[in-house]
């Protein structure tokens, strides 16, 4: 399951590190035309990242990924069904 949520994990990273435009680990400056982009833009990335992991990656992974991507949205919401 850690595979699973460093999966989750690096994307939000990457995500956040775009809306900055620095990469979070190099410091350096991110040249991309996602750079600087409107929130909503990586919030709709964010909430559709089950999806993504379906489209580019096995069903086996994408499963886990949805899996643990449901677990860490009910946790924030402060239930936890999933145990």
């Amino acid at each position: 399951n850690g595979l699973i949520i460093g999966s989750l994990v690096k994307p939000s990273t990457l995500l956040y590190d775009l809306q900055r435009g620095v990469d979070g680990f190099t410091r350096e400056p991110i040249i991309s035309p996602l750079v600087g982009m409107p929130d909503t833009v990586y919030q709709g990335i964010r909430l559709n990242i089950p999806e993504i992991a379906k489209a580019v990656a096995s069903s086996e992974f994408a499963d886990a990924v949805k899996q643990g991507y449901e677990e860490i949205q009910l946790k924030a919401k402060g239930t936890d069904k999933l145990k």
